[in-house]
């Protein structure tokens, strides 16, 4: 037989087109392995991590991932509603910041890191025990020696007075400037 006998295909991947002959069991959508890895490849940088925001490549095969490292899906914990709440301010404000942000053993609720500030939503629940205020305190210690500032926000003033806490954070902006 002739090679003009030979069936031709397009790459999914360079667009050139190929030849294979007539036994493929498949139809070939590649001219090469490297065209099939770069397009793989190219396919798997559709992710972005929720926790970090970090493009990544689907290795584990999951249909949907969400995040992009083992740290970062243990340090996810989701917003909570006050959370939420302060994001939408900051949003408001056109404030970029990373949630859920780690610092050596603790997590921090959101980190606004073009001004060194860290933001701790303080619910009443997980903040008013005599444990947890000395873990805040310990946590604040280690944000101020890397050159961080924390601003606490109690529940109370999250959730009944959304203008003082909006007041709060600009003061605490403009109070590093």
């Amino acid at each position: 037989w002739l090679p003009q006998h030979r069936p031709v295909h397009t790459c999914k991947n360079c667009g050139r087109s190929f030849m294979t002959s007539r036994g493929h069991k498949h139809m070939p959508t590649f001219c090469s392995k490297a065209c099939q890895n770069a397009h793989r490849y190219k396919q798997a940088l559709k992710f972005v991590c929720v926790q970090c925001g970090k493009r990544f490549v689907n290795r584990a095969g999951n249909p949907r991932p969400m995040f992009c490292s083992r740290s970062c899906q243990f340090a996810y914990r989701g917003p909570t509603s006050i959370e939420a709440r302060v994001s939408e301010i900051l949003n408001e404000l056109g404030l970029r910041y990373v949630t859920q942000y780690q610092m050596g053993q603790f997590v921090f609720d959101i980190a606004i890191l073009s001004a060194h500030l860290l933001i701790e939503c303080d619910g009443i629940y997980w903040h008013s025990s005599s444990e947890a205020k000395h873990r805040d305190k310990i946590k604040t210690e280690l944000a101020t020696l890397n050159g961080f500032r924390v601003l606490r926000l109690p529940q109370s003033i999250i959730e009944d007075e959304p203008d003082k806490c909006r007041a709060l954070i600009v003061k605490e902006l403009l109070g590093r400037r």
